[in-house]
């Protein structure tokens, strides 16, 4: 037995001995060998690829008997099916059609394999095909869980596909990756589509009175405006609580104190130029401001000592006077209701004030319309502060007159929230309007006082629908201060759809220079008046609809949008798309669309902002910019159809964003399968059929 027991301690001398030499020997110096290769790990160990075309990234990891990496080693790829997967040198798997194969690595004569399976799209989206079986200007509306055919039909067959992500409201951030897929099946790539257009030949644009830096000065001032009033309009609801409600009272029309109130304003007058988050007087805000004009509607003052080194002239300021009593004075109560007169002076008072500085256009002050007993900060008046170097802009060399249309919409302002702040009194509620409702109808408010000047100056009549030829002056796109509100509303629209991402309840973040929703605000509303207010029919129809929506009476927001049109709002959403979608094509349009602009010529009119392609700008366009710069101008080449082949479609999109595609076939196979995946996050595909 003592024998037996020191034998198996030699042995285990021996092994531990044994074990000690393998490992010094795979730690040693520099001086010594690595292991040998005994097996290699393929990650990812099984991949999918849902797409022909689409690629997988694989990696090879040598071991040695330790579990150990070998580095230093050359890897040699191959697929055990070069008709389902190929593989490059580097790793790189491409699915080349449904199937599966085998990724193999070898390393020093030792293979490691992983399994990839290219998916059969036809076989994935069985239970959730849908065919699409649409007339010419017909309209279907997706999930964007559904697996949808377009049917090849004839050559020539075209479809618009828009990608929309409905919400009632968002947030900036909230931008997702649309990816929308499309297989052809059994589509042969050539013959080009009979009846398509190739290449759209635009002519080069010529535009006098505003220089593509007047523009993009223009979109810069409704960004900054936009974010500076969603601050204040943030601060609406919490002054109303400081000041209890309390409303200073509306003189109505006809009183003694209205009719002497048309005496001349004081040469001097004190404001508090506080205009902050509280109704609490700031130390230092207390100015002067001097009369430089007024007539018995609208009296223009400027800080006194602003006047010192930039000053308002009395020219400048009578031409907003006079604009604002040809063109604004009577429109505002047809359109949103009386103007409030808490000081009884039948006014409203324009103070031009550094406090509008920044590019920030103009602004109206809530705490404004409280007695000082209240909001000590209040100056108890209609009171419109106003950027000096928007006035000044109109005697500029190149001018711009983008002063006159903002007194309309900060006068729509006065009236809006004077009225929101009765209805949030009367319910107890939060009855303020979301900024793209309030900021959007404000913007109806200056074109229709650019539209009315326009009229009046030989411009299209009210119910006229704008189009490229309304700007033409001796041959020339012409920009005049009557028309100006209304071009400068069509260079909105074309960045607010142009851009990628975009939104319409929300400037998404990344969306281009110039996106707001005073664009996207203004577009929807133009089509509700037109669509639901009748627009057409005669001039000014559409006041009584946004009237309504303005009331105290009516509740705010995509309710009050409701309660007005009886429909939901994300219904109107649709419908909206709809509109955008099959506007001025060659299929007939809906019920509700667009009546009093041609956007597809409209909208070209400038060299700048001018996207390729036309109206709504789809994100299959694809061609050469016009370049207005060079001599002779160049003129835009582009086409905004792709045709049924497989490819891929991707880009960023907003809350409440459109991706707008387009779509030909050429008559081969039995169609285009599409597929779309946006994130997880909800969202549809609006299809038409354009021919």
């Amino acid at each position: 037995m003592m024998l037996l027991n020191r034998f198996k301690y030699l042995n285990r001398s021996r092994a531990l001995v044994a074990v000690l030499a393998s490992t010094l020997a795979a730690c040693g110096d520099s001086g010594t060998e690595p292991l040998a290769v005994v097996s290699v790990n393929v990650i990812p160990s099984s991949g999918a690829l849902d797409v022909v075309g689409a690629s997988v990234q694989f990696q090879a990891f040598p071991k040695d008997v330790t579990g150990g990496t070998v580095s230093g080693q050359s890897v040699t790829w191959a697929s055990s099916d070069t008709g389902v997967a190929t593989i490059s040198a580097t790793g790189l798997a491409t699915a080349v059609a449904p199937g599966t194969a085998a990724i193999t690595a070898t390393v020093a004569g030792v293979a490691g394999s992983a399994v990839l399976t290219v998916n059969d799209p036809a076989q994935a989206c069985l239970e959730n095909l849908k065919t699409v079986a649409l007339p010419v200007g017909g309209t279907q509306t997706f999930e964007g869980s559904d697996c949808i055919v377009l049917p090849a039909g004839v050559s020539g067959d075209r479809y618009r596909v828009a990608v929309v992500r409905p919400a009632t409201s968002g947030t900036e951030t909230d931008v997702v990756t649309a990816t929308l897929k499309v297989l052809g099946l059994g589509v042969t790539q050539a013959p080009e589509p009979s009846g398509a257009p190739s290449l759209v030949a635009l002519p080069p644009v010529e535009i006098a009175g505003l220089s593509e830096a007047a523009i993009r000065k223009a979109m810069r001032v409704a960004e900054a405006t936009e974010r500076f009033h969603l601050k204040l309009r943030s601060q609406d609801a919490a002054l109303a609580r400081e000041a209890g409600y309390d409303l200073l009272p509306s003189r109505p029309s006809g009183t003694l104190q209205r009719l002497v109130a048309k005496a001349p304003s004081p040469a001097k007058m004190v404001f508090e130029v506080t205009a902050g988050t509280t109704c609490a007087v700031t130390a230092g805000n207390r100015k002067t401001g001097l009369l430089i004009s007024e007539n018995d509607d609208l009296a223009i003052y400027q800080d006194s000592t602003e006047n010192a080194t930039k000053p308002v002239s009395v020219g400048l300021a009578q031409k907003m006077t006079t604009f604002f009593s040809a063109y604004v004075k009577d429109m505002i109560p047809q359109y949103w209701g009386n103007v409030s007169d808490i000081d009884g002076n039948g006014k409203i008072i324009v103070l031009a004030s550094p406090k509008a500085t920044d590019d920030v256009a103009a602004f109206v002050w809530s705490g404004d319309f409280y007695p000082t007993a209240t909001c000590a900060a209040s100056n108890a008046k209609e009171l419109v502060y106003f950027n000096t170097d928007l006035i000044l802009g109109m005697e500029d060399a190149s001018p711009t007159y983008q002063a006159l249309e903002t007194l309309a919409h900060e006068t729509k302002h006065v009236v809006s929230l004077y009225s929101r702040i009765a209805a949030t009194r009367r319910t107890s509620s939060d009855q303020f309007q979301p900024s793209w409702i309030e900021e959007g109808t404000a913007e109806i408010a200056g074109e229709m006082s650019s539209r009315l000047a326009w009229a009046a100056t030989g411009g299209p009549s009210l119910n006229a629908a704008v189009d490229g030829e309304s700007f033409k002056v001796g041959g020339k796109n012409t920009i005049t201060p009557e028309n100006y509100g209304v071009a400068i509303h069509l260079a909105r629209t074309a960045w607010y759809l142009s851009s990628q991402p975009n939104g319409l309840v929300i400037s998404p973040t990344d969306a281009v220079e110039g996106h707001s929703v005073y664009g996207s605000g203004w577009l929807f509303h133009r089509w509700l008046g037109d669509a639901y207010g009748g627009a057409a029919s005669a001039p000014m129809a559409e006041a009584s609809l946004f009237k309504a929506l303005t009331d105290s009476l009516n509740p705010a927001g995509t309710v009050g949008l409701s309660s007005q049109t009886g429909t939901s709002f994300l219904n109107l959403y649709q419908e909206f798309v709809n509109a955008i979608a099959l506007h001025r094509t060659a299929a007939p349009e809906p019920g509700k669309h667009f009546t009093t602009y041609d956007f597809v010529t409209a909208a070209e009119i400038f060299c700048n902002p001018n996207p390729v392609g036309v109206f709504p700008w789809p994100v299959t366009t694809n061609g050469t910019a016009i370049d207005c710069a060079a001599s002779p101008p160049v003129r835009e080449v582009s086409t905004a159809t792709a045709t049924f082949k497989t490819a891929t479609y991707s880009g960023p999109m907003g809350i409440t964003g459109i991706r707008i595609h387009d779509f030909v076939s050429n008559g081969s196979g039995t169609g285009a399968q599409i597929t779309l995946t946006t994130g997880g996050q909800p969202a549809k595909m609006q299809v038409v059929r354009l021919r």
